[in-house]
């Protein structure tokens, strides 16, 4: 066990930044060290080990691949179940959304999708889309580490608060991404 230990202290701890901005302390063992006793894949899925949880904590979840389409959303549609200005979100594989405790209450908010929420607290978690019925949206805000992830783009930008703006060179689009799957 000592020796197990001992080797430990040689692993390199390192930041992996991925092309989609996710950044996630990830310890990789030096060539060499404990042998084949930890794999390295270069698929990003295996990387990931982020948390999430509603503000009461009664619905925790946690995420089992890296994120992608990060972004800003202006709608109305989003704004007001947030009650925020705008509302930060990425996207998963559907069944990378794994709930851990609780369940979360769902509404149908609109024509095209539902969102999934806290029942006690009243705080959005997700939200899942008829045109994308293999992957789902989940709140940025509700990570346990938000920093993990960064927006990329901003979408439904025309229907901003006009006293509301982000301080970004992000790209702004009028209303959904022109390469938007399931559109």
């Amino acid at each position: 066990m000592a020796a197990l230990l001992q080797r430990r202290a040689e692993d390199v701890a390192v930041e992996v930044l991925l092309p989609f901005q996710v950044r996630l302390p990830l310890v990789v063992p030096l060539p060499g060290v404990i042998s084949g006793s930890a794999t390295f894949e270069a698929e990003p899925r295996s990387l990931t080990m982020l948390t999430g949880r509603c503000a009461c904590g009664e619905i925790a979840y946690r995420i089992k691949s890296a994120p992608f389409d990060a972004g800003y959303c202006h709608c109305e549609i989003c704004r007001r179940p947030s009650g925020a200005p705008v509302l930060a979100y990425a996207t998963v594989p559907y069944s990378d959304l794994v709930i851990e405790t609780g369940e979360p209450a769902r509404r149908r908010s609109s024509s095209f999708g539902e969102r999934w929420f806290c029942s006690d607290c009243g705080a959005q978690t997700a939200m899942h889309v008829d045109h994308q019925p293999d992957t789902i949206d989940f709140t940025l805000a509700t990570l346990d580490s938000p920093e993990a992830v960064s927006p990329g783009f901003h979408i439904w930008h025309s229907a901003k608060i006009g006293w509301f703006d982000t301080a970004d060179d992000l790209p702004r689009h009028a209303k959904l991404r022109p390469d938007t799957p399931g559109l």
